[in-house]
Order: C-alpha cells, then structure tokens, then sequence
C-alpha cells in the first residue's frame, strides 16, 4: 500500500516539473537578454556553492584532525591497557604454577600435625608416677609455670590504683 504512495508521488512530481519548466520556457521566451540573466545567475550560484565547499572542506579537515588525534589517544591508552593484562596474566601464571607447591606443602604439614597428634595420644605416664595425691604431679610430666606479667593480683577489690571501680550493691535491712 505504502508503494503505490511512493510511486504515485513520483509521477505526479515529475510531470507538475515537466510542466512548470514548459509554462517557464514559453513565458520568458520574450524576455530579452533572459539567457545572460539565467548565465549569470548560474555563475553567481556555483560561486557560492564553491565557497560554500572551501569552508565546509576546512571544517572537516579541522574535525578530521581532531578525530586522529582522539583516536591517537585511545590507542596508546588501549597499547597500555593491553601491556598491564599482559603483566597481569604473566603474574597469575605464575601464581597458579605455585599453586601444586603450596598444595604440597600443606599435605606435608597436616601429615606431619597428624604424625605428632598420634604421637601424643599414645604418650603414657610412667608407671614409677607418684599419682597419690591428687595434688602431686607425676615424675614424667613436666610443667612450667609463666613469669608474672601486667599489674598483680589485687587482695582487696578496688585497691592499687585501678581507676575503676567495681559497683556493689547496697545491702538491704536484713
């Protein structure tokens, strides 16, 4: 539907032309000098239309010189982006070929943890223990008491220069 449109605009412009250009041909026939007036309005319009050309040639030259020099810019900034995950792959490689090594080693620390956990579960008290007194420790076992850090035992709650202060509840008429 929409090309019977297109088509029948076409034909009706071009013979509304074809008959403006007879009307304008026979009218102006009679005109003296008509095809001097026509020349020069021919010659005055290409005039303009070539200097209408330089000016819009100057202008796409300028936005064409613009134009390299963004794109100028966005490849160097891609050239550098592209080194950076270069370095970076590089770097993960390695990283990743690491990775059996670590893999390893902790295999050979969790066997050893095992190893030493075994050990201790079968390590025993001697049977020449003093074992009594609930009190005593037994001659195989060795027990080493740490040195005494900070501020010692307070005696008496908030004494010793301790700037708090414990709260303690008044006592009720018993």
């Amino acid at each position: 539907m929409e090309e019977k449109y297109k088509i029948h605009s076409f034909y009706i412009l071009l013979i509304l032309s074809a008959i403006i250009i007879v009307l304008i041909t026979i009218k102006w026939a009679e005109i003296p000098k008509f095809a001097d007036y026509v020349t020069f309005a021919l010659s005055v319009t290409s005039l303009s239309l070539a200097f209408l050309a330089i000016i819009y040639s100057i202008y796409s030259n300028t936005s064409f010189t613009q134009n390299l020099s963004t794109l100028e810019r966005s490849t160097t900034l891609l050239t550098s982006t592209s080194t950076d995950l270069s370095i970076a792959t590089a770097d993960l490689k390695s990283k990743v070929e690491d990775i059996p090594g670590i893999i390893k080693t902790v295999s050979e620390k969790v066997d050893q943890t095992h190893d030493l956990i075994s050990n201790m579960s079968t390590l025993s008290v001697p049977k020449s223990a003093n074992v009594g007194n609930a009190n005593e420790i037994p001659d195989g076992v060795l027990l080493r008491i740490p040195e005494q850090t900070g501020q010692p035992f307070h005696g008496k709650l908030d004494t010793d220069s301790t700037a708090n202060w414990t709260l303690i509840p008044r006592q009720t008429g018993h």
